[in-house]
């Protein structure tokens, strides 16, 4: 249940652009929806009504997936309306929504929802920002009791909370759990910045999660008078999509919440404070040895409350369009040997109404901030001077028409949840809930209009700005920081900046790979109505048409044996190679040429060494699969292997290494990842001096073969026309001469983890904060090739989560979300692991060790009722018939569906794997393989502590 802080610092957060409207007798008011004041038409599928009592509620009707609805209500208050001493309550209540009301007694909301099918967290959760508080539910079907239930927690929630006093103090340690996990380098250099650019705003004084003295002793009291006061129909919004009957929803919301009234008089509206757009050029810093460099130019200007119209829009995109530009002239310095930063980019926020602003960002190169700050400025002014090429322009233009024509093809198609987080997004924000079609519409009307002067003209908003702040994320303190960085900052100015042109990518060289093969094989495994392929050269193609997503394409490809190819040593070959293989370029194009050239295509020209392959996943439409497949069959013919991806690879390197023990997190999934696994060098990070030793002269032998003579597989599910799709194939993969005729075993690498052989507690250090830590249990477990024990172990951590999440969470308040989870590999012979994971506060690493280390005894002396594993067991069950509806859900084995054909029967097998299980089988697992071994007991801790 997180609360979202409203967006400020560019590349940590995103920004909620925010407006009202003005009445004709010249007094504001909002109004009723964003369309009702735009000349932008609604999405007329869209139910929009009111209740008497004030409640809105808008009701759309889809069926991606069939027999599922999701649930949205909004809450127009959020802690910016916190008094001093209730601060960080708005999001505190928003956690007793889960802990008792009127008609659901405390403790039963989430097991009533499990009980019906809905997982806590991934279909029951909510959020707190500044002026919002959203429940959500996503329902795995619409029976009618599953409708009614929804309805009923959301109405009990409204208004019913029954705020205990022994319920709010049992979830204090929880929401100082959560306190502490949020209290990120992240988190604190948002604040730290706020703080500097809105030195006298409530808004930088009300973070989501509040203070600690006001977790720790706020009264039933106070937390009933915020939830009287806050809680009312008028200022609630309620969003229902789904394979529903719209007017039955609207029957089942008006019978449910009509009766529904607030408990206090309409509350004071506060403001978020106030901006000096006088205010002078000044720097702010944040100082933490783990950060990454980074300069920010913010440029602030003010707010101007304007409508949702087709006229801003344009506005908006014609900013948005000169902002692409400025950021592809970003991405392309970043990759010359000179450029002082890693990455940069540029912004337009929003910020609670006070003052827009424009942020320019560099992730610098370390002790390279200046020259990156001075970089950025000047960056920006050319823009500003000289404007946008010809060629610029249409590469965005290309793009956006790409992107716009695939959502109006797929928009009878879309996800249910994603529509509802969109739709109630649209009306907080106050924009128009519209169709991607009349999106399409206006954009192709207004396209020709779309000029690089236009664009140009776009940036004149930012003529009116106040002086220009300065805010510094540094490793270290930095001599003189301030004078240096004003120094910087007017001698960048003074320097004239001149019209740079970008020469023209030319056309795309790899289209002809030599005569296209024939097929040799070609059959159909009926159960699945899968199409395989077999061509002369051995490449495989796998083909499944589905109607889940208009017009959609999904398409995988595997090659050779991945990271199971590689040796040992030298350490980090395998991530050295997925973060320099694609940066490398191609023979005859650079990354930045590519991106021009493929502009206004649904491509994606990466591959990845995955664990068992070299592969690439895409989405992309009926026209652009040639080209995809062109740009694949290049990567394995003519890799580039282009200096910049070194150059690239290195600075990454650098900025890796700033970070990776600033965290519990970090430490756990690098340190912890390899120590478990025997100290196997394909797991973690090496030294930095191994990785920065690393080159495309030493990479090139151990792909070469993978490229050259790798088994090819290929899969391909969606809508689409068979015989297109091999064609296309035909005449770039099937042209390629010999491969293998099936991937190699690598027996001996698959042979090569092992799990540690340590027990017992085993500390590790990390470099953030002293109240920060982590304890995780870790088991043995087999591998996976016996897949209904792995369906059986499934379902036992599940219930091992119900139960810390009882014990951890509501019992002891110790942990704001222990987990647990396992794996079974499928890869490597004889390993799989289970753990059991919590954030804590370092003096309760005793009490929580001692809280798992009894659940999981518990569990094997008997502990598992009929009622536990249907509550972990109904979620899972119950999505299985919406997967059958998903194309990435099917990709997934049709990618491999010659090579590993056996993998299909989990399909069938999987309801009788999980609906079979008894709760004396999951007693006895947990006997063998939790209290049957002596657990690793994984502690980390900070380094500031003895």
């Amino acid at each position: 249940m997180p609360f979202r802080p409203r967006a400020l610092f560019v590349g940590l957060f995103s920004a909620v652009l925010l407006s009202c409207s003005q009445a004709t007798d010249d007094t504001l008011v909002e109004p009723l929806w964003p369309h009702d004041e735009s000349d932008i038409a609604p999405d007329p599928d869209v139910l929009f009504g009111q209740l008497d009592n004030g409640m809105r509620y808008a009701i759309l009707a889809n069926q991606t997936p069939k027999r599922t609805a999701s649930i949205r209500m909004s809450i127009d208050y959020g802690s910016l309306n916190e008094n001093e001493d209730e601060r960080g309550l708005f999001h505190f209540l928003e956690h007793m929504a889960f802990n008792g009301s009127t008609n659901v007694p405390e403790g039963e909301m989430i097991k009533i929802l499990e009980r019906l099918g809905l997982a806590f967290g991934p279909d029951t959760n909510a959020s707190t920002s500044f002026d919002e508080v959203q429940y959500q539910l996503d329902l795995p079907d619409v029976t009618d009791e599953l409708l009614d239930t929804g309805l009923f927690l959301m109405r009990e929630t409204a208004s019913e909370l029954t705020l205990a006093p022994s319920a709010i103090d049992r979830e204090r340690g929880v929401i100082l759990s959560e306190k502490r996990a949020r209290n990120s380098i992240g988190l604190r250099q948002y604040e730290a910045f706020s703080s500097f650019l809105m030195p006298n705003a409530r808004v930088t004084q009300r973070l989501p999660i509040g203070l600690e003295e006001v977790i720790k002793s706020a009264s039933a009291e106070t937390f009933e008078d915020i939830y009287k006061t806050y809680y009312r129909p008028e200022d609630t919004t309620m969003v229902i999509v789904g394979d529903v009957d719209v007017a039955d929803i609207e029957g089942r919301i008006k019978s449910v919440f009509s009766d529904w009234s607030a408990a206090s008089s309409e509350p004071e509206k506060v403001t978020a404070g106030d901006f000096d757009f006088d205010r002078p050029t000044s720097v702010g810093t944040f100082i933490d040895p783990d950060v990454q460099p980074t300069a920010l130019l913010i440029y602030p200007f003010p707010y101007v409350e304007t409508s949702d119209t087709a006229a801003d829009r344009i506005e908006r995109l014609e900013r948005s369009i000169a902002f692409s530009i400025i950021n592809r002239r970003f991405a392309r310095k970043a990759r010359s040997a000179d450029a002082p930063y890693l990455s940069a980019g540029i912004s337009q926020s929003s910020t609670e109404e006070l003052f827009d602003y424009i942020s320019i960002g560099a992730n610098a190169l370390p002790g390279k901030w200046p020259e990156a700050l001075a970089e950025i400025e000047q960056e920006f002014r050319r823009a500003r001077e000289y404007g946008f090429t010809e060629a610029e322009v249409q590469e965005q233009l290309a793009n956006i028409e790409a992107g716009q024509v695939a959502n109006a093809e797929r928009s009878k198609t879309r996800q249910t949840s994603s529509l509802a987080g969109q739709l109630i997004g649209s009306l907080q924000s106050d924009r128009v809930f519209n169709t991607p079609e009349s999106s399409l519409a206006r954009f192709l009307a207004s396209k020709d209009e779309i000029t690089p002067d236009s664009v140009k003209a776009s940036l004149d908003v930012f003529n009116k700005t106040s002086p220009p702040q300065i805010f510094l994320t540094l490793p270290a303190e930095y001599a003189d920081l301030e004078t240096v960085a004003l120094e910087t900052l007017t001698a960048s100015v003074s320097v004239a900046v001149t019209d740079e042109t970008t020469a023209d990518a030319g056309t795309f060289a790899y289209t002809d790979f030599g005569r296209p093969g024939p097929i040799v094989e070609d059959s159909t495994l009926e159960t699945y109505d899968i199409r395989t392929i077999r061509f002369a050269n051995n490449v495989r193609l796998n083909l499944k048409k589905t109607d889940f997503q208009d017009k959609a394409i999904l398409i995988s490809l595997r090659v050779g044996g991945g990271r199971l190819e590689f040796p040992l040593s030298p350490d980090g070959l395998p991530v050295f190679a997925s973060a320099s293989f694609n940066s490398g370029g191609l023979v005859a194009h650079s990354t930045d040429e590519l991106r021009s050239l493929l502009a206004g295509k649904l491509v994606n020209s990466s591959l990845n060494i995955g664990t068992t392959a070299l592969t690439g996943r895409t989405s992309t439409q009926a026209d652009d699969v040639l080209t995809q497949f062109q740009l694949w069959a290049a990567r394995l013919t003519a890799p580039g292997y282009r200096e910049e991806g070194e150059r690239l690879w290195r600075r990454q390197v650098e900025t890796i290494y700033e970070q990776l023990d600033a965290t519990p997190g970090a430490i756990l999934s690098n340190e912890v990842s390899r120590f478990l696994r025997s100290g196997h060098t394909h797991f973690g990070l090496s030294s930095k001096e191994d990785l920065l030793a690393l080159d495309y002269k030493t990479l090139k032998p151990y792909l070469r073969r993978m490229l050259e003579e790798g088994a090819v597989e290929i899969g391909v599910v969606g809508e689409f026309n068979p015989d297109d799709i091999i064609a296309a194939v035909a005449q770039t993969f099937g042209a390629l001469p010999l491969r293998e005729e099936a991937p190699l075993p690598f027996e001996r690498a698959r042979a090569s983890v092992a799990f540690t052989e340590e027990r017992g507690v085993k500390v590790f250090k990390h470099a953030g904060l002293a109240e920060n830590a982590l304890i995780q249990f870790v088991w043995q477990l087999p591998d996976g090739s016996n897949d209904r024990l792995e369906s059986e172990i499934d379902l036992l951590m599940e219930v091992f989560n119900l139960k810390l999440t009882d014990t951890l969470r509501e019992a002891l308040g110790a942990t704001y979300s222990p987990s647990t989870n396992f794996s079974m590999s499928d890869v490597y012979k004889g390993f799989g692991l289970a753990s059991a994971t919590a954030e804590i506060s370092p003096d309760d690493m005793e009490t929580v060790a001692d809280a798992i280390q009894r659940v999981a005894e518990d569990m094997a002396n008997g502990g598992i009722s009929a009622d536990d594993l249907e509550r972990a067991r109904k979620p899972v069950v119950e999505r299985f018939d919406e997967t059958l509806e998903s194309n990435r859900f099917w990709l997934s084995f049709v990618d491999q569906a010659q090579t590993k054909p056996e993998d299909l029967n989990w399909i069938e097998d999987r309801k009788s794997f999980y609906g079979d299980v008894t709760p004396d089988e999951l007693i006895a697992h947990a006997q063998t393989y939790l209290a049957g071994q002596e657990p690793l007991i994984i502690q980390i801790i900070s380094d500031k502590l003895d």
